[in-house]
């Protein structure tokens, strides 16, 4: 009520720093830290701890403080504490906002180079599988490749000219679908053979489009990843007609 009051117990320096300003009554009410100013837990610091001082001065007069102004000044300290605490957050939550954009666009980044690998990996495979389907086409011998679950994946142009069937129409089905149940039984052993990692061998006759017998000879060489788990097997199979037909004729020839 009266900073020259000895009974307010003022200390000597801050009445005379009063006095400088003419100052007869002060009202000091601490602005603190408080729960309803804390919305992130996980950031609190201790609640009560002093952020400032909110200080009205009576500089005519000394001034008796009534106890509404008393509640006033703390409802005033208090929604500045709130406004300080939110101030704080923002800058936390802009903190926050950035660092969270930066991993975001360090993400994007990668991404955006995963994607463009794997782009040019498509585009060297696409290459690669044309590059091998233009050589492979042009060799007079069936080639193909098996995977574990015994569907074709890929087919040489010359499984149309002999069997009447296109890469297109072969891609993806079963062998059984393919050789029918006669065929897919004669090939079985050795399709098992394969995909229990041995390479396997053997000759046949089947009927070609045309419906003439055509000997073959068939080789299937296991593919193994590099745990040596067998992921399918390639499928060599070429025409020996004309040597089984010689080798009757010789037959022939010595029984006569």
């Amino acid at each position: 009520a009266d900073v020259h009051d000895p009974a307010s117990g003022l200390d000597d320096c801050l009445v005379e720093f009063v006095a400088q300003f003419e100052v007869k009554a002060k009202l000091i009410v601490p602005i603190l830290e408080t729960a309803n100013a804390q919305p992130i837990a996980s950031q609190r610091v201790p609640q009560n701890q002093l952020w400032g001082l909110l200080i009205a001065h009576q500089c005519d007069r000394p001034r008796q403080w009534a106890d509404f102004e008393l509640e006033l000044m703390q409802q005033l300290a208090d929604q500045i504490s709130i406004a300080l605490a939110q101030a704080e957050l923002l800058g936390r939550l802009e903190e926050m906002v950035e660092a969270r954009t930066a991993e975001l666009q360090e993400a994007n980044r990668n991404l955006t180079q995963e994607i463009n690998d794997r782009m040019q990996a498509e585009a060297a495979l696409r290459q690669s599988e044309e590059q091998l389907r233009l050589i492979t086409n042009g060799l007079p011998v069936l080639i193909s490749y098996v995977d574990h679950r015994q569907h074709y994946q890929f087919n040489n142009q010359a499984y149309e000219e002999w069997l009447g069937q296109s890469p297109a129409e072969i891609h993806g089905h079963h062998l059984r679908d393919v050789w029918g149940e006669v065929g897919y039984g004669g090939m079985q052993p050795y399709v098992r053979a394969a995909l229990s990692g041995e390479v396997a061998t053997y000759e046949n006759e089947i009927q070609s489009r045309e419906g003439r017998l055509r000997s073959i000879k068939v080789t299937y060489i296991p593919h193994l990843d590099k745990n040596h788990k067998v992921k399918g097997f390639f499928s060599l199979i070429s025409d020996i007609s004309d040597r089984k037909a010689i080798e009757r004729m010789k037959d022939e020839f010595i029984s006569v």
